[in-house]
């Protein structure tokens, strides 16, 4: 009777050590799983700020240039003179 409980003792203690080996495995896969998506998730945090970067940039440069583009120059005198006339 003692050799059977010593057996029915070892083969719940064996169970309980794998199961908390695979709980630990599992919860450790959970883990991996959370920190990848944050990371997946700071990456198009940083890509969409980057692109929007861009695009600020972009439109500030076209911003600068059309209102940098230079008009011939009006003749002013043909129009003084025409009054005169």
């Amino acid at each position: 009777m003692k050799w059977a409980s010593k057996v029915i003792m070892g083969a719940t203690l064996v169970m309980l050590v794998s199961l908390s080996i695979v709980l630990a495995l599992i919860l450790v896969l959970l883990a991996e799983l959370y920190c990848s998506l944050l990371i997946c998730k700071q990456h198009q945090l940083k890509d969409s700020i980057t692109s929007f970067a861009i695009a600020n940039t972009t439109t500030a440069t076209t911003a600068a240039a059309i209102t940098t583009i230079s008009f011939p120059p009006q003749d002013n005198q043909d129009q003084s003179t025409s009054s005169l006339k």
